[in-house]
């Protein structure tokens, strides 16, 4: 009878040694020999395994450390860019409050100047439109204020004769007190 061959890896050999135990190669094996074989395989198979876990567990944790890494700069990135757009915040409502001051500034003028406008209208009105009268009044209430007829109201030296008393009639002198004449 002849028996298949079994090969052992180096791997598989070491750990029968290690456990103290040579397989024949060409004999059967016992029910104890097949379940040490079983036991060692399973080691081998468990110690892949494991290999290939940490290596897994090692590539996830390479690729986490890039991650924040890459996270922390452009963390950092936005920090700096919050910090300068604080700070040119800061700076345009300074900007804002001095254009808005200005506004303020400029708008009060701006009635100042059309109140001053306003007003010289109005004394202009009344230099060019002496006798115009807003509230109705006639035109013979304005001329009885004031009449004059030709003749200019002076005064007079008191031993000359003015040529122009004997042209007219005598009227009283308003610029003078009374009873000088």
């Amino acid at each position: 009878l002849k028996f298949p061959e079994i090969t052992l890896s180096e791997e598989e050999r070491k750990l029968l040694e290690q456990e103290g135990l040579s397989l024949p190669s060409h004999l059967p094996l016992t029910k104890a020999e097949e379940r040490m074989l079983k036991k060692v395989r399973r080691k081998i198979r468990n110690k892949q395994s494991a290999q290939e876990s940490r290596k897994r567990k090692k590539e996830y944790v390479d690729g986490l450390e890039g991650r924040v890494a890459a996270c922390s700069t452009q963390n950092e990135e936005l920090k700096r860019k919050v910090d300068q757009l604080e700070a040119q915040n800061i700076t345009l409502v300074t900007q804002l409050k001095k254009l808005q001051a200005m506004v303020t500034q400029t708008s009060s003028k701006a009635a100042q100047t059309s109140t001053c406008v306003m007003v010289f209208l109005l004394c202009f009105a009344l230099l060019v439109f002496p006798n115009y009268s807003p509230f109705g009044s006639s035109k013979n209430a304005t001329q009885e204020l004031y009449t004059p007829e030709g003749a200019v109201l002076s005064r007079a030296l008191k031993g000359i004769e003015s040529p122009l008393e004997n042209l007219e009639p005598e009227q009283p002198n308003l610029s003078q007190p009374d009873g000088v004449v």
